[in-house]
């Protein structure tokens, strides 16, 4: 059984890893994908607010630079399909309220692996946070549950992948770097949606795109090389 300080750490990283769910979801029903998807990316600049309000992090104007043409990277790959429209600020809100979120979400689970291991930490907000999402479904009309096996294999496989693969990986390695940078990396996301969606939907990848993700990678290496000459350092 966890102890007290390591329940709160788990009850805290399930609250947030269930709200931003909630509120990302909601926004995608609200506004566009792509809107949604590049506010929901801005969590790196609340990962690093985060970290230098709570915890005295700073950050230099290496790492600060390679942060800023990451998120530029980013809005090149997502902006051109992004819309500007007062139909969709509900969404967008939400949108940037998932950041706030996910932001606390990346900072939250990089202290928990302080007193946590990566399975125990993994499991506890894993039960924490299907509570919770599982409340709204007293509020929902119809089945909530697929009728057919055909339904069941994608909830299964974003089970499995996204969340027991993915979320595993990304909670292991925040025991390994800074909140802020590891942040920063899942960045990297819209890079591998882009050619996934290239390999498997033959969606065309022009030169924009190009330049965004060389601007991803660049921005997330140069922002790694602050990290690896100590240039990120916390406060006394």
């Amino acid at each position: 059984m966890p102890s007290g300080e390591e329940a709160r750490w788990i009850l805290l990283v399930g609250l947030l890893f269930a709200a931003e769910l909630f509120t990302w979801h909601w926004s995608v029903s609200k506004t566009t994908v792509a809107n949604s998807t590049l506010l929901a990316n801005m969590a790196t600049i609340f990962a690093a607010l985060y970290s230098f309000a709570l915890f005295g992090e700073r950050f230099n104007r290496r790492f600060l630079g390679g942060m800023l043409l990451a998120l530029a990277g980013a809005a090149l790959l997502m902006g051109r399909n992004a819309e500007l429209n007062p139909a969709f600020i509900p969404g967008d809100l939400l949108g940037l309220l998932t950041a706030v979120l996910y932001g606390g979400y990346i900072v939250g689970a990089a202290r928990a692996r302080r007193v946590l291991d990566a399975p125990l930490l993994m499991a506890g907000t894993a039960v924490v946070s299907g509570l919770i999402l599982a409340l709204p479904l007293f509020w929902v009309d119809g089945p909530v549950l697929p009728l057919s096996p055909a339904g069941w294999t994608p909830l299964i496989g974003l089970a499995l992948i996204a969340h027991v693969l993915g979320q595993s990986l990304i909670v292991y390695g925040l025991a390994h770097v800074p909140a802020a940078l590891g942040a920063l990396c899942l960045l990297i996301q819209p890079v591998i949606s882009a050619l996934w969606a290239w390999w498997l939907f033959g969606e065309a990848l022009g030169p924009i795109h190009m330049i965004g993700a060389a601007a991803v990678l660049g921005g997330i290496w140069t922002a790694r090389q602050s990290h690896r000459q100590k240039i990120l350092k916390p406060t006394a």
